[in-house]
């Protein structure tokens, strides 16, 4: 395999993107792509990967495509949107610094909840400002909102510099099709699961 040289990263590099978006772009551009291709070809599909994850009309079409919405919460703003086959996922981020992910994607075959949601737990939840991985299960449950079932973990978080955070992940499965809303929020306040369940129970009505 071609290896860069720090001249040909270094453009990259020098983005006019926000820190904490490039550090997550190049994160999952660089599990997806390195493994297929090399050398300036890499640095390109890379730099297109970074300025359509933030590009307000790509994140609007990703949006629509995960949720059936350009703007699925009222209050909350787009932060990045990507396509990553065989799924999508969307950022969105409040004035109250509660951050929603929402992905979709789509497995070989028949999704079990709970299996799929022990795996996502394992790997908490990564934002484009931080990772955090819970500390405990405090909540695993269902519950029926709209004649749908939500399967969800719900926990304090820890992130990489020590802060505590409160949180949730909750999957829709319908057949092979896997919905999931991730959120997290500071831990200053209570958490809201109802609504959070809520966000995700609306997908597709």
């Amino acid at each position: 395999m071609t290896r860069l040289s720090t001249d040909a990263v270094a453009p990259l590099l020098k983005m006019k993107i926000s820190n904490p978006v490039k550090m997550l772009a190049f994160v999952a551009a660089f599990c997806i792509i390195a493994a297929a291709v090399s050398g300036a070809f890499g640095i390109v599909m890379m730099r297109d990967f970074f300025k359509k994850s933030v590009n307000p009309q790509a994140m609007s079409e990703v949006s629509t495509y995960i949720t059936g919405s350009a703007d699925p919460l009222p209050g909350f703003t787009k932060v990045m949107a990507a396509r990553i086959n065989p799924g999508a996922v969307v950022f969105l981020q409040s004035p109250d610094h509660t951050e929603v992910l929402f992905w979709r994607y789509q497995r070989a075959s028949v999704v079990d909840p709970d299996e799929e949601l022990e795996r996502m737990y394992d790997n908490g939840i990564w934002t484009p400002t931080k990772w955090a991985h819970f500390q405990s299960a405090a909540k695993a449950s269902k519950q029926e909102i709209d004649g749908r079932t939500i399967t969800y973990w719900q926990g304090r978080l820890k992130d990489q510099e020590g802060t505590i955070y409160e949180g949730l992940i909750a999957c829709q499965a319908e057949g092979k099709m896997v919905r999931i809303i991730e959120v997290i929020q500071p831990s200053d306040r209570p958490f809201d699961t109802n609504k959070a369940l809520g966000w995700l129970a609306q997908i597709g009505r």
